[in-house]
């Protein structure tokens, strides 16, 4: 009965999912969406899934997406390499290239950044809105000057300390609750972070981010409020400086930088975790907790409950 279901939003909202068979793009487009799984029940993606041909799941890799739209060229002839919306579910490892500057996998399906530690003169780096969820293995790639990694999964800003020539990282339409680790990045000149469910900045990045008048862009998706002051950059995109983007989006800056080794918290910041008081009261209640954090902390805890 799983055709009967309903699509609880878009322009199909009140559908069912066998009144979506005659629109299979939009099908296929909703399917990419990193977001998805948080938003409808698995039997609907089920469902959805059940429209299309079994040949659109089939995992496919970089390398055998590229050999399919490039059958008569080697990948170390090219600088340039855009495979954007192409279904690829996994970076291929061994892809080796000195001359490859431009990478775009952008609305594909991976998961996992991999496979990249030969490509030394990579300057752009395109995987936006795919299904990353922890910026890792970039360590090699100490020319690339712009990454974008909007609309993924991710939610730690880690990871970063290789890239010291990045001058601009798009992270937005992330699950991204801690801005941190950016004064790893030296020459970074501008930096997207919108729409996230921002809470904390930590002292070492908002003093670095201040000092450097970074620019924090807010993107296409960003709706300017009536009489809000915004500041236009040369090519027409919207941005605020640091402390007007902090105030707008009521940003707390951290000034202790405990973290935490346990738990759904674990490597976040403590002051994190008291902004989540069921769990809260959950810690508070379990036996081994003095194990874990100090008297203080749990104090501080305790106190925390009490505040409105």
């Amino acid at each position: 009965m799983s055709q009967y279901l309903t699509l609880p939003f878009g322009k199909y909202k009140g559908l069912t999912v066998s009144q979506l068979k005659n629109d299979l793009p939009y099908v296929k487009w909703l399917l990419n969406q990193p977001w998805l799984s948080d938003k409808v029940d698995p039997k609907l993606q089920i469902a959805l899934q059940g429209l299309l041909p079994q040949e659109d799941f089939t995992e496919q890799s970089f390398l055998e997406v590229f050999r399919k739209n490039y059958p008569h060229t080697a990948i170390e002839e090219l600088q340039e390499i855009a495979l954007d919306n192409r279904r690829i579910s996994r970076l291929s490892t061994d892809i080796v290239s000195e001359k490859i500057k431009i990478l775009k996998l952008a609305k594909n399906q991976i998961s996992k950044i991999e496979g990249l530690e030969r490509l030394r003169n990579l300057q752009l780096l395109d995987l936006s809105n795919n299904k990353i969820a922890v910026i890792e293995n970039l360590h090699y790639l100490g020319k690339l000057k712009q990454l974008y990694l909007n609309g993924n999964c991710i939610n730690k800003i880690e990871n970063m300390e290789f890239l010291r020539g990045i001058e601009f990282l798009s992270l937005g339409k992330n699950k991204i609750k801690v801005i941190e680790n950016l004064e790893q990045l030296p020459y970074l000149r501008s930096i997207e972070l919108y729409p996230n469910p921002l809470q904390f900045i930590t002292m070492k990045s908002y003093q670095f981010l201040q000092a450097n008048r970074i620019r924090m862009y807010l993107g296409k998706s960003y709706k300017k409020k009536r009489g809000e002051n915004l500041r236009i950059d040369e090519h027409g995109q919207a941005y605020k400086e640091v402390d007007a983007f902090i105030q707008k989006f009521q940003i707390n800056i951290l000034n202790d930088a405990r973290t935490l080794n346990f738990g759904k918290y674990k490597n976040q910041p403590f002051q994190l975790l008291q902004n989540d008081k069921p769990y809260v009261r959950w810690l508070l209640d379990q036996d081994w907790i003095e194990n874990k954090l100090s008297l203080m902390e749990i104090a501080q805890l305790r106190k925390s409950l009490c505040a409105r």
